[in-house]
């Protein structure tokens, strides 16, 4: 089955009978076609009275509300897999930003305030301290900035300031 294609189910019971043969009903739901109803007579050349006309007429509107039920519940159930699959591309996507880039970026500010804390010991290092302090914030600055960019990945700000279409306008 395709993704955006209709569902396609058939159910047959008994041997095929000639198409002449069959009685031919299209499965409407609420003016949606939802398939067919097929039923063969009990004989070749045999034919439905009236009465057995109505008595299927009737049945294949419930046959359709089933037949639909199913297609609804269906295309629920693939619509909640790919709502937990997307969640989980999500959470992958923050874990590798987290992991790859803030993570590191956290631990040379920890070695670096390190490095200055053992400099600070020797006043002559003045230059090596102040260089060791320009990279922390060089590092902070950027741990900041990707924190704030996943942040607004998860959820921009403007749904919150402008609501979901203008914020897919701006997005655009």
């Amino acid at each position: 089955e395709d993704e955006g294609q209709p569902l396609s189910f058939k159910f047959e019971v008994g041997v095929r009978p000639a198409p002449d043969d069959c009685y031919d009903l299209p499965l409407m739901f609420r003016g949606e076609s939802v398939g067919r109803f097929v039923v063969g007579t009990r004989g070749r050349g045999v034919r439905f009275t009236p009465a057995e006309r109505r008595l299927l007429s009737d049945l294949s509107r419930q046959v359709a509300a089933a037949a639909h039920e199913i297609q609804l519940s269906t295309a629920l159930q693939q619509s909640r897999e790919r709502l937990v699959l997307a969640r989980e591309e999500e959470r992958r996507v923050i874990r590798r930003t987290l992991h790859d880039d803030i993570g590191p970026t956290i631990a040379g500010i920890a070695l670096r305030a390190e490095t200055v804390r053992q400099l600070a010991d020797r006043p002559t290092e003045r230059d090596g301290m102040t260089t060791a302090l320009a990279g922390i914030g060089r590092d902070a600055t950027a741990a900041a900035s990707a924190l704030r960019e996943l942040s607004y990945e998860l959820r921009p700000p403007a749904l919150d300031d402008c609501g979901l279409l203008l914020a897919l306008r701006d997005r655009a």
